[in-house]
């Protein structure tokens, strides 16, 4: 096995399994609430999916459920092999952190959850981003990622935020308030887009700069 990919001990593969179904439950959860409004509202079935997958959150837990299991169940397998490198693992972690500080700073005050919904969103706003965190400490090899890293691993936030941004001004439904462009105007969004990829290069570099150190010093 190539050394730049975690090894799949037992204890890890444990741990990323339960931590990918915990993910995957959260996002059935988030989709059963959504189809159930969907129906109430008379949305399509196209267009009900559509929502759900408008949230960063949503795509984010995608990606991590989908590393987890992967990671756990095929390790040798391409899309396994991918999961337990370090830098995919760091990278996963940068944006389930983002996930979880936006949420609990900005977001958790705005509404007041219920029943699945509830369940829903502590699963996918708190579990998963304690679960990721606890995993990179533990299992992740510190290496000396490179300092371009953190700058790569921008392409995902700037995809989906294109996409909200699309389905915002196509739909009229901004999936975060911070984006909505008709309420705010294009300059608060560039600013706020502007402030969110700052938070997750300094992130990324933040973990990268952890990773090296603990590399040399190791």
């Amino acid at each position: 096995m190539s050394s730049d990919i975690i090894p799949p001990t037992p204890a890890r593969r444990a741990f990323m399994l339960v931590s990918g179904l915990t993910g995957l439950t959260g996002l059935l959860l988030q989709a059963h609430v959504t189809s159930h409004l969907a129906s109430s509202r008379g949305w399509t079935i196209g267009g009900a999916i559509v929502k759900y997958l408008s949230y960063f959150t949503i795509t984010t837990n995608i990606l991590l459920a989908l590393g987890f299991l992967a990671g756990s169940l095929a390790p040798r397998s391409r899309a396994g092999a991918f999961a337990n490198r370090p830098s995919t693992a760091t990278a996963l972690l940068v944006y389930i952190a983002i996930v979880g500080i936006v949420y609990v700073l900005v977001l958790a005050g705005l509404w007041k959850p219920q029943g699945l919904q509830w369940w829903a969103d502590v699963l996918l706003h708190y579990a998963t981003p304690v679960l990721c965190t606890l995993h990179w400490i533990a299992f992740v090899p510190k290496i000396r990622l490179p300092w371009t890293a953190p700058v790569k691993w921008l392409c995902y936030p700037a995809l989906y935020l294109l996409w909200a941004m699309i389905y915002g001004s196509h739909s009229g439904h901004y999936p975060y308030p911070f984006i909505d462009l008709d309420r705010l105007g294009s300059g608060w969004v560039l600013a706020n887009g502007l402030g969110m990829t700052a938070a997750f290069l300094t992130t990324g570099l933040l973990l990268t700069a952890i990773s090296r150190k603990l590399a040399r010093e190791r």
